[in-house]
């Protein structure tokens, strides 16, 4: 718990934290940026934490009131000191997204060696029946948001995609 507040405190911004109920169970959820901007849900990947994640969005609090919830496993390991085994997640499938009928946009790393851009961008537009953009970042690894540039086109093209 100490690691993942001293992260959130460490964002420098004002931000709401709390716990709120799912069909799937409890989870927790920072809430932060422009209390008139536009809703966007962002998710954390399964080996980060959620206010690590939210520190690579920082610039899109401006114009957009971001919700960032962690994921269930997450909040059972946060909060009840719950073990969380580390596996890759499972593979979505078509069917179970037939019904998401949001636009989706993705973007993936040419050189993420855990999940190779190409194959993302091929899987995606396999799965999502509305997707709208897919984005290949050429020179990027897993933690694009640890390259600068790469770090501000994403935000361009999330800033661009959603306003």
């Amino acid at each position: 718990m100490e690691i993942y507040d001293r992260q959130l405190r460490s964002l420098n911004t004002e931000y709401d934290s709390g716990i709120v109920q799912t069909r799937f169970g409890k989870t927790h959820v920072i809430t932060a940026g422009n209390k008139s901007g536009k809703p966007l849900v962002i998710f954390h990947g399964g080996n980060s934490t959620n206010p690590y994640n939210l520190k690579a969005f920082l610039p899109l609090l401006e114009n957009f009131r971001i919700y960032a919830p962690d994921t269930l496993e997450m909040v059972e390991s946060v909060f009840k000191h719950v073990d969380v085994k580390a596996e890759m997640p499972r593979n979505a499938h078509r069917d179970e997204l037939a019904g998401f009928n949001a636009p989706v946009m993705v973007i993936a790393a040419a050189r993420d060696v855990l999940f190779p851009g190409r194959k993302v961008l091929k899987r995606a537009g396999e799965i999502f029946p509305k997707l709208e953009k897919s984005i290949l970042l050429d020179e990027s690894p897993h933690m694009y948001f640890n390259n600068k540039s790469d770090r501000d086109r994403v935000n361009r093209l999330l800033g661009e995609f959603f306003i």
